[in-house]
């Protein structure tokens, strides 16, 4: 059970772990990047190509630190939802483990009862059987001993 539910547990994370690597969302640039951008748009349209490489350039360094940020901070999230994930299954591990352990101790409680009851069951009807054995044994003595009276009186 407890293997079966391990099994599981693995090809969720597996779907769970291709899921996240589907879900692509594109970096949101920062305002002060999309305003260079803007700025030397509109320098190459005013043939100022010296300036706008200098602004390009700017821009292509600015826009390759986001992008790197924007990586990290999204396999930092990505790290953190699996963790999540799989604190999440461990944690539904262990209360199966838990119950399985309830369950077992809970039988052993009931074996034990039973086993109890039983003995006891034998302890009175062994009571009761002896009880009954000396009675009749009594009747029987009582009675060899009068037919032993009656006989010898005869004589």
């Amino acid at each position: 059970l407890v293997d079966a539910l391990k099994e599981r547990h693995a090809a969720e994370l597996r779907d769970f772990q291709a899921a996240l690597l589907q879900k692509q969302t594109r970096p949101k640039f920062s305002r002060e990047l999309l305003n260079l951008r803007k700025i030397q748009q509109h320098l190459a349209r005013q043939k100022d190509y010296a300036e706008a490489h200098k602004i390009k350039l700017k821009c292509d360094a600015l826009e390759a630190w986001e992008l790197e940020k924007f990586q990290n901070n999204r396999q930092q999230e990505l790290f953190q939802r699996e963790a999540k994930f799989k604190h999440a299954k461990q944690h539904a591990l262990l209360a199966l483990q838990k119950r399985i352990h309830t369950g077992r101790e809970e039988q052993k409680k009931q074996r034990q009862l039973d086993l109890e009851r039983l003995l006891q069951r034998y302890q009175n009807v062994k009571t009761e059987l002896e009880a009954q054995q000396n009675l009749e044994r009594i009747r029987a003595e009582r009675s060899a001993s009068s037919c032993i009276l009656t006989s010898s009186s005869v004589l």
